[in-house]
């Protein structure tokens, strides 16, 4: 009877966890999926995105070695664990972003080739995180959605580790293009928490805004943007294959959408500010706290005349006007969260 109990109790928990997932991806993640999938179909039919034959290739030194190695160990477990969901729920989903992390491994596997380095069968480099995330995954719908928030979050991290520890090209545009749909992941997962009314503990606020929750087009921009922003040096091979993918009219299911929609959203000033602003707060905060209101005041006004000055020059780009623009707002905020209100106010009068 206990046995029989707990059987009932096992089919309707999941029962209800793939309705709850199947609903939220209905609305949110399927879109986004199939997105995905066409998007793969367009490159395999339009060029590679990780067409590394024409990039000259250097030595791997240890530290490079080991990242990708570890980064073909998450792209596998990643693999394993939402092919292992789809397979237990059978929500397309999941099936979906599984290829999406195969056509990742393979990615890496080129690099490992080209490196002539042994590809990883094991979780030699991750397996403690594996062990404690695939224990996990299936426990509730709310610890299956951590599991797959925490690897989208610790793949970012490691691609931004990566591509900042290498001055390979190759090796920077794989990853780069890799990181691009890890953004996309993760926002599925959190809409998931949401939508099912689920809350936790994990803060992803580094990585989403409010607003990349409310909106289903792409952000992949948001990991270039990231790089950027960290004074990450991209090579033209990129920047090349950002501006083509940036530009092209995209037809996805009955959903249409164009590369002037996605740079307008990848130049808003709000979130190329806050975004500056998270990095240069932890490399100038505490410089700009140190500095009086009198070199706060003069720090901002050489700021403004900055601006003016990118604004009023032709040999800028719109793109980069924007970008150069947002950088000095950001440092201009931050040098006036520490002036005393009254005491600048006072000097703009006198």
């Amino acid at each position: 009877m206990k046995t029989s109990n707990i059987l009932v109790a096992s089919i309707a928990t999941s029962a209800i966890v793939m309705l709850t997932i199947g609903s939220t991806f209905a609305a949110y993640g399927q879109w986004g999926g199939n997105w995905m999938w066409y998007w793969s179909k367009w490159w395999s039919n339009h060029g590679s995105m990780y067409n590394i034959e024409n990039i000259a290739k250097s030595d791997l030194n240890t530290t490079e070695t080991d990242l990708l190695l570890k980064q073909y160990e998450e792209e596998m477990m990643a693999n394993e664990l939402y092919t292992s969901f789809y397979n237990k729920y059978g929500v397309v989903t999941f099936q979906n972003i599984a290829q999406s992390e195969k056509t990742h491994m393979d990615a890496v596997k080129a690099l490992l080739d080209r490196y002539e380095l042994t590809v990883p069968t094991s979780y030699s480099h991750i397996q403690t995180l594996y062990d404690q995330l695939k224990a996990k995954w299936d426990l509730s719908l709310k610890d299956a959605l951590e599991v797959w928030i925490n690897i989208e979050i610790v793949d970012i991290n490691d691609i931004v580790t990566a591509i900042k520890s290498t001055d390979n090209d190759d090796i920077k545009m794989v990853l780069t293009n890799i990181g691009w749909a890890s953004y996309n992941h993760l926002r599925w997962f959190v809409q998931a928490l949401n939508v099912n009314n689920l809350t936790t503990d994990i803060d992803y606020s580094a990585y989403l805004t409010a607003d990349d929750l409310n909106t289903r087009w792409p952000l992949s921009y948001k990991l270039v943007d990231k790089l950027e922003a960290e004074w990450v040096v991209l090579p033209d091979s990129v920047k090349q294959m950002w501006n083509k993918w940036a530009n092209n009219n995209w037809k996805v299911g009955n959903f249409r959408w164009n590369g002037a929609w996605m740079m307008y959203n990848r130049s808003n000033n709000s979130w190329l500010i806050t975004q500056y602003k998270n990095t240069y707060k932890n490399k100038y905060g505490s410089a700009l706290a140190q500095m009086d209101d009198a070199k706060l005041n003069e720090f901002v006004t050489r700021i403004d005349a900055l601006i003016a000055d990118i604004n009023s020059n032709d040999k800028y780009s719109t793109v980069l006007k924007e970008k150069y623009t947002s950088m000095l707002l950001a440092l201009r905020d931050l040098a006036l969260e520490n002036v005393d209100e009254w005491s600048f106010i006072d000097n703009l009068f006198n």
